[in-house]
């Protein structure tokens, strides 16, 4: 599937690399934005994306900054606790032929290491 958006909100990277005619996103970029989605619509085929992003280098944790300047209320703990509300259940239809167990232990590890990011532990004052 291709995805076709005008998008004037910051961008990670101005400038874009060239497929023939058309302009394409870096990932760096394209995670921020799967962050940014994930909060206003919260669908499996944005936590897909985050999980191939991910399995190929990009991390969540360098992309939340980027995300945050997109959207103000990107939020280690905002995404945590809209994350936490998504179910997938046994029949779900999941993009890219990823198998529900695989992808439903990816989402509660992504909320945990959200939530420590939201609620650090105080073991470094130590």
């Amino acid at each position: 599937m291709v995805d076709l958006v005008v998008d004037h909100t910051f961008q990670v990277d101005p400038e874009k690399q060239l497929f023939g005619d058309i302009r394409v996103d870096p990932p760096e970029e394209i995670l921020a934005n799967k962050l940014c989605a994930l909060l206003s619509r919260s669908e499996i085929r944005d936590l897909v994306d985050v999980f191939a992003l991910e399995r190929a280098g990009y991390s969540v944790e360098d992309a939340l900054p980027r995300a945050k300047r997109k959207d103000g209320a990107v939020t280690p703990g905002s995404l945590a606790w809209i994350l936490s509300e998504i179910e997938i259940g046994d029949d779900a239809s999941v993009p890219g032929d990823i198998p529900v167990p695989e992808l439903r232990a990816f989402l509660q590890d992504l909320i945990s290491r959200l939530g420590r990011l939201a609620y650090p532990t105080r073991s470094d004052d130590a």
